[in-house]
């Protein structure tokens, strides 16, 4: 992790960081991965689980409030298919992206990308 700064609305952006970590905890078998590192343009937050993942043709799926890819997974782990779409809504307030990949332990990759100020 290395510092970076961005321009946003400080609560909103804890939002979005607690939001997708507690999403990757919810899936991950036994891990957690976070970085936190900048480009020339862009802060760049990822978070990686070593869980189920995302299937491809699914992402921007859960990018949609009250989307659950598996419903019966989802509600034995509490989950109410907000978190990701609330996360990607306050990501694009703030010009940023949120991109949904593998991540290379075989779980989710959730990169947020912000640019910096």
């Amino acid at each position: 992790v290395e510092p970076v700064q961005v321009q946003g609305q400080p609560d909103l952006l804890e939002h979005v960081v607690r939001n997708l970590l507690e999403n990757a905890e919810r899936y991950a078998k036994e891990s957690v991965a976070v970085s936190l590192v900048a480009n020339e343009r862009h802060a760049i937050l990822t978070i990686d689980d070593d869980g189920p993942g995302i299937p491809e043709e699914k992402r921007q799926l859960v990018l949609r409030r009250f989307v659950r890819i598996d419903e019966s997974r989802e509600r034995g782990r509490g989950g109410t298919g907000l978190g990701p779409a609330m996360a990607h809504e306050i990501i694009e307030l703030h010009d940023g992206e949120l991109e949904i990949v593998d991540a290379p332990s075989g779980g989710a990759r959730m990169r947020v990308l912000l640019p910096l100020s």
